[in-house]
C-alpha cells in the first residue's frame, strides 16, 4: 500500500466530500437549474456548490493559502506560501447530459525560491462515478490509487490510440484541430475523445497520448511530470513525421507548405521535415521574387512569409517579405495631405 503525504490527504478528503454530493446531483441531473455562461460552455448548480465544499475543506486545512478557481476566479492569499488550483467539475457537459465522465481536479503551486515563479508540485483528479483517485507529486510519480502509472511500450504509431479534446462553439482552434487530424488519423489505431480533459491525461496510460489544444490543460500535467519530457520528445517527433509523410505524398506546394509547416511546430529539428522544408523554402522566395516582379505584392509577401516559416535561416527572404508590406501599406495606406492653417 502507498502511503499519501498528508497535504495529499487533505487533497483528497476535500475532493471525495465534494464527489459525493456530485454524484447525489447526477442521479438527478433532470432536476438541475441550469444557467449558460457561453456558447456550449454550461456551468450548473452542483459545480458551483462542489467548488464551495471544496474552498471550505482546502481552507480548514491550509487557511493562509489562495485559490485559483474554475469559477470563482482568483482568491488571494499569503503569497510566500503555495496556492490551491480548482476545477470543481471537469467535463460538465457529459456531467448535465447524464454521461458518467467527469472529475474534481486539485492542483498545488508553490512558490520558488525568490517569489517570481511558481510550480505545480501536487496534483489529483477523483473521479466521483467510478470512485477513482488518480494522484502525483513530484519526485514519486503518477498513481492510481496505489497503482503507478508508467508510459505504454509501444513505439509503432500504427499500434497507438490517442486521447484528444474537440474545439467546440467558442473555443478552440476548429482548423488547426482539423489539421492536426488529418495528418495523424491515418497513421494510428485511433482517436478517442472521452469529454473530460484531466481524466483524458490521467487515463493516458490506457491510450499512448493525450493530444489537446486547449490552453488550459496544462494544468494537468504533473500527472506525467517524471516522464513527460521523454514522452512528450518521442510524440513531438512522431506528429512531425506524419506531417512530413502527408507532405511528401502531395503534389501541392501549398499543401506541402501548410503540412511542413505544422510539422515544424510539433518538432523544429525533424530531419524529415527539414529535409522537404528547406528545398521548398527557396522555390517559394524564387516564387516571391518573380510575383514582385510582375507587382502582385499579395501574392509576394505570402510566398516570401511561407519561405521563412518554412525556413527561418532566409534572412533575404524576412527582409523582402518586410519590404513588400511596408510597399503594401503605402499604397493602400496613402498619406492624409496636411491641412494648411486657417487665415
Amino acid at each position: 500500500m502507498v502511503s499519501h503525504s498528508g497535504l495529499l490527504t487533505v487533497m483528497e478528503r476535500a475532493a471525495r466530500k465534494a464527489g459525493s454530493k456530485l454524484r447525489r446531483d447526477f442521479g438527478e441531473v433532470e432536476h438541475l437549474q441550469v444557467s449558460r455562461k457561453g456558447p456550449a460552455d454550461f456551468v450548473s448548480k452542483a459545480d458551483q456548490q462542489a467548488e464551495r465544499t471544496l474552498v471550505e475543506e482546502l481552507q480548514k486545512a491550509r487557511p493562509d493559502w489562495g485559490f485559483l478557481l474554475e469559477e470563482g476566479g482568483e482568491i488571494a492569499g499569503d503569497p510566500t506560501k503555495p496556492r490551491w488550483i480548482i476545477d470543481p467539475l471537469d467535463g460538465t457537459t457529459n456531467f448535465l447530459h447524464g454521461i458518467p465522465h467527469f472529475a474534481i481536479s486539485i492542483a498545488v503551486e508553490e512558490p520558488l525560491y525568490g517569489g517570481n515563479k511558481r510550480e505545480v508540485t501536487t496534483g489529483l483528479i477523483y473521479q466521483p462515478v467510478t470512485d477513482e483517485s488518480y494522484w502525483a507529486e513530484k519526485s514519486r510519480g503518477a498513481w492510481r490509487h496505489d497503482q503507478r502509472l508508467r508510459v505504454s511500450a509501444r513505439r509503432d504509431m500504427a499500434d497507438c490510440v490517442i486521447a484528444t479534446g474537440i474545439p467546440f462553439m467558442g473555443h478552440g482552434d476548429m482548423a488547426q484541430w482539423t489539421r492536426i487530424f488529418g495528418a495523424v488519423a491515418p497513421s494510428i489505431a485511433g482517436i478517442r475523445r472521452f469529454g473530460a480533459a484531466a481524466l483524458d491525461l490521467a487515463q493516458s496510460d490506457a491510450c499512448e497520448a493525450a493530444w489537446t489544444s486547449w490552453k488550459n490543460a496544462i494544468r494537468h500535467r504533473p500527472f506525467r511530470e517524471d516522464y513527460k519530457d521523454e514522452h512528450d520528445g518521442k510524440m513531438r517527433s512522431a506528429m512531425a513525421s506524419c506531417y512530413a509523410n502527408r507532405a511528401a505524398a502531395s503534389t501541392d506546394d501549398a499543401t506541402q507548405a501548410e503540412a511542413l509547416i505544422t510539422g515544424l511546430l510539433w518538432d523544429h529539428d525533424a530531419s524529415d521535415v527539414v529535409a522537404l522544408a528547406r528545398p521548398l523554402a527557396e522555390a517559394m522566395e524564387s516564387q516571391g521574387d518573380a510575383l514582385w516582379a510582375s507587382e502582385d505584392l499579395e501574392e509576394a509577401y505570402q510566398a516570401f512569409k511561407t519561405s521563412v516559416e518554412l525556413d527561418p535561416r532566409r534572412s533575404w527572404a524576412r527582409r523582402k517579405a518586410e519590404d513588400v508590406r511596408d510597399l503594401r501599406l503605402k499604397i493602400t495606406r496613402p498619406g492624409r495631405k496636411k491641412k494648411g492653417r486657417r487665415g
